[in-house]
């Protein structure tokens, strides 16, 4: 062998390309023999029976009162017209 001597190590003689190109490769052989195993399952549907619609109506009531939130009308701002407001 030429070029190496005895008190060179294991790991100077090695070419980290090389061995990067294999994990690579080995990554990527990985993934393609797992991927059909990676996906979540599907989600489960529920039965499909036929539900009766309700018979009764629901009382008119405003979506703010249904969810407890109840708030008074305010009443409009009166404001300065457009060419007032500008600095100049």
């Amino acid at each position: 062998m030429q070029g190496v001597t005895p008190s060179s190590s294991f790991l100077a003689r090695v070419r980290w390309a090389n061995v990067a190109r294999a994990a690579a490769l080995l990554g990527v052989v990985a993934l393609v023999v797992l991927w059909p195993r990676l996906r979540a399952e599907a989600p489960r549907l529920p039965a499909a029976q036929a539900r009766p619609v309700e018979a009764v109506a629901r009382e008119a009531v405003p979506r703010a009162a249904e969810f407890g939130v109840e708030r008074a009308a305010r009443p409009p701002v009166a404001r300065a017209p457009a060419a007032s407001r500008r600095r100049g």
